[in-house]
């Protein structure tokens, strides 16, 4: 059981009576989930995690990846696990379930309606894997103790993804990297550190993991020295994704965080100050920003290996806006076309994305448009519906869940991550951490 959000005592002193608490709270969950099969837990939720990195693992003779198989068998295994505690979990949060039963629903219906019909069956099937794990996390997390390993190991998932984005930028052309994406998925250059297919999410991911450990760091789980030096690394890989999302998510996660009394204004002052000198120093960022050609630190120049870049940003900011405009005003198109029904799941990159860029797999760059898009204005009620079921039964002492689902939904007002693994995987682990664990057992 952590300390109070709002005082920053280390948790391991806190008072005998709160400490009594948590040992009635391990009884009842003990009790619903069984000690013998608690020992699984974690490691099947870690299996899920690295899991939805490797997307570029195939399973030998079937050809899909690796990811659609681990992911759900860890999600069914968090189920099975422990029938009683599937049964209470779903006692407790069935009406959230039935939200997401529901949207599923239709859109399994839409790809009746779909442009494509066949392709948009494979992409809801894909989908589905998603819903398996989002029920596994629910079971999972209504232990208070598993609760804070769990974001524990996310930590340290992320300080991982780190780490292989400083030897990314120390190797660029190792094949090792191949193995989380393809040389296609970084089209910028110099290359970017991005270890997942795109530097998008992985910047943002890196800014959510950032602030995650500052939290933590008040709630006494990490030392101080520590606490800095993890989010410095995180700090770099946020700069180094070269995305201005990812900056801006990481500024406006700091200001929700010192609005709500998360991290508090202070500590969100030094986080952003440290932040805005890596921009500053590091090569790729520094010519990110539009305002200069060279890097402000000439001795950071072996970093930024380039190969074809004709701007003084890598992606100008003025065209970034662009084609994100088209993009939106093509989704409109779209929608006003299917308003109902949307035209499928996956389907817009075979329209509007080809318009726009040439080729496919670029979505609408917007999560609201995009779910319009493909599943009609009923989708997007029905994930409303969704959004809402988890606000209202959320736990108001999940403070890491709300501002990591804060900055991962903010992320997604110019971009779209519905289809990244290892993004949905964590979105899915965060939606489930804001409403465990349930009030019944607090």
């Amino acid at each position: 059981m952590v300390a109070d959000p709002d005082n920053r005592r280390n948790h391991r002193q806190v008072p005998d009576v709160v400490q009594n608490h948590g040992s009635i709270m391990t009884t009842i969950t003990s009790s619903a989930f069984g000690e013998d099969t608690g020992r699984w837990r974690l490691p099947l939720f870690a299996a899920a995690v690295l899991g939805s990195w490797c997307t570029e693992i195939k399973v030998p003779g079937i050809g899909i990846g690796i990811q659609n198989l681990l992911i759900p068998a860890a999600g069914l295994g968090l189920i099975l696990i422990s029938p009683a505690g599937a049964a209470a979990t779903w006692r407790r949060h069935r009406s959230i379930l039935f939200a997401v039963a529901a949207l599923s629903g239709w859109a399994l219906v839409s790809c009746a309606f779909a442009l494509f019909p066949a392709f948009s069956l494979h992409a809801w099937v894909k989908f589905q894997v998603y819903v398996v794990a989002f029920a596994g996390f629910l079971c999972l997390l209504a232990d208070a103790d598993c609760h804070r390993r769990a974001f524990d190991l996310v930590i340290r998932a992320l300080l991982v993804l780190a780490v292989l984005g400083v030897l990314e930028v120390v190797f660029p052309g190792s094949a090792f990297f191949r193995l989380f994406r393809s040389d296609q998925s970084l089209t910028i250059y110099p290359r970017v550190a991005s270890v997942l297919p795109w530097p998008n999410q992985y910047g943002v991911l890196m800014g959510v993991g950032a602030l995650l450990i500052q939290r933590r760091r008040i709630e006494g789980g990490l030392g101080r020295a520590t606490s800095w030096f993890a989010t410095l690394l995180l700090l770099t890989q946020v700069a180094q994704s070269g995305s201005r999302n990812a900056w801006l998510v990481l500024v406006l996660g700091l200001a929700w965080a010192a609005g709500r009394g998360i991290l508090g204004l202070g500590r969100s002052l030094v986080v952003g100050v440290l932040f805005l000198a890596v921009v500053l120093v590091l090569p790729v960022s520094s010519r990110q920003t539009g305002l200069w050609d060279e890097p402000l630190v000439e001795s950071t120049s072996f970093i930024l290996r380039e190969n074809e870049a004709h701007s003084t940003s890598l992606s100008p900011p003025g065209l970034s806006l662009s084609l994100r405009r088209q993009l939106w005003q093509e989704g409109w198109e779209e929608l006003s076309k299917h308003p109902i029904t949307g035209i499928g799941l996956d389907a817009f990159p075979r329209t509007g994305g080809v318009a726009v860029m040439g080729r496919q797999s670029f979505n609408t760059h917007n999560l609201a448009l995009n779910i319009a898009v493909e599943l009609g204005l009923v989708g997007l009620v029905l994930a409303l519906v969704v959004a809402a079921r988890l606000v209202r039964r959320r736990n108001p002492n999940s403070r890491l869940a709300e501002m990591a689902l804060v900055m991962m939904l903010g992320a997604q007002v110019l971009d779209c991550f519905v289809y990244d693994a290892a993004y949905m995987t964590l979105g899915c682990f965060f939606a489930a951490a804001l409403v465990t664990p349930s009030e019944e057992i607090q």
